[in-house]
C-alpha cells in the first residue's frame, strides 16, 4: 500500500481540497503523486499573486477587475446629484421579492415604500435585497457555485445574476477559475451599497438596522459610508426633544449624511504618499 510522500496538515490538506476537490485529493495524496505540503504552499503563493495582479488580463481567463467607486459628480449642487440611479442601479425592472426582506432594514423600508405606493422605491430595495445577498453569500464563500447563487436567488433574473458576478466578483488568474469574492470586490459591494441605502433614504441613513442586514460591525460600515463622501452625524438636542429620544438613544443611533460641498477621501495609499513627500 503507498504511503503518503510527507504527511501534510490540516490545513495544507484544505488549501488543497479547495483547489482540486476533495475526491481527487485523496487519490493523488494517498498514491504518492502529490507533494502535499508543497503545493499548498504554492496555491497560497499563486494566491497572493493573484490578489496583487488581478487586474491584468491571463490566458486562463482572467479579467480586468473594476475596483473603481460608484461613479459621481463632485461638481454637483445638491446631494440627488451626486449619485445618479442609473448609475448605480442598472436595471430596475428585472428585481422581484427575495429571500431577505423580512431583515430590520428591508423590512421597514419596504413596508413604508408599499404604503406609499411608491414603485420605484420598492424596485430599489428589492435591488438592494439582492446586493445584501450576493455580499452574505460572498463573505460566507458561497459565489464560487454560481448554481448555488441563482438557486438561492432563484427569483433574480440571468442578468441581474450575471451583473453582480461581472460588477463584484473577480476571476484572477492562475489555479482557481471559480469566482471569487476577493477583498476588492467586497469593497466595492459595501460601497455600492451605502449608495443604494443613501437613495432610499433621501441622503440621510440611520444604519443600525443595516448593520444587523449585512451581519457587519457598525464601524466597518462607517468607514465605508464616509468613503463614499457621508458625514456621521447623531441627533441634535432640538430633534431628540422633537422625537423623545434620550441622548444615549441617539448617541447609539447615528446617521450618515450625504452633504455639499461633496468631498470624498482619497485612498490611504495617496494620503501616506502625501504625507511622506511632504
Amino acid at each position: 500500500m503507498a504511503a503518503w510522500r510527507s504527511r501534510p496538515n490540516q490545513l495544507t490538506c484544505h488549501i488543497v481540497k479547495q483547489n482540486f476537490g476533495s475526491a481527487l485529493f485523496v487519490r493523488k495524496a494517498y498514491e504518492g503523486l502529490w507533494d502535499i505540503p508543497s503545493l499548498a504552499a504554492k496555491i497560497a503563493s499563486d494566491s497572493r499573486t493573484q490578489e496583487q495582479n488581478s487586474d491584468k488580463r491571463s490566458k486562463s481567463g482572467g479579467k480586468k477587475f473594476d475596483s473603481r467607486p460608484p461613479p459621481h459628480n463632485k461638481d454637483a449642487t445638491t446631494p440627488a446629484d451626486v449619485y445618479k440611479l442609473q448609475d448605480v442601479v442598472p436595471d430596475l425592472d428585472n428585481v422581484a421579492v427575495v429571500p431577505l426582506f423580512n431583515l430590520p432594514y428591508m423590512k421597514s423600508h419596504l413596508s413604508s415604500a408599499i404604503a406609499a405606493n411608491d414603485v420605484q422605491k420598492i424596485k430599489i430595495i428589492l435591488y438592494l435585497a439582492y446586493l445584501i445577498a450576493f455580499y452574505r453569500m460572498g463573505e460566507e464563500g458561497q459565489i464560487g457555485s454560481r448554481n448555488f447563487v441563482e438557486k438561492k436567488l432563484k427569483t433574480a433574473s440571468k442578468s441581474l445574476i450575471a451583473s453582480l458576478y461581472n460588477n463584484f466578483s473577480e476571476t484572477p488568474a492562475g489555479v482557481r477559475t471559480r469566482a471569487m469574492f476577493t477583498k476588492r470586490a467586497s469593497s466595492k459591494l459595501l460601497s455600492y451599497i451605502c449608495v443604494v441605502c443613501l437613495i432610499i433614504d433621501d441622503f440621510k441613513v440611520e444604519f443600525g438596522q443595516l448593520v444587523t442586514d449585512l451581519q457587519l460591525q457598525k464601524i466597518k460600515l462607517t468607514r465605508f459610508f464616509k468613503n463614499v463622501g457621508c458625514t456621521i452625524e447623531a441627533l441634535t438636542k432640538a430633534e431628540r426633544e422633537m422625537l423623545g429620544v434620550s441622548y444615549r438613544y441617539a448617541a447609539e443611533h447615528k446617521f450618515a449624511i450625504l452633504r455639499i460641498p461633496f468631498t470624498i477621501p482619497e485612498p490611504t495609499q495617496k494620503r501616506m504618499s502625501k504625507k511622506t513627500n511632504a
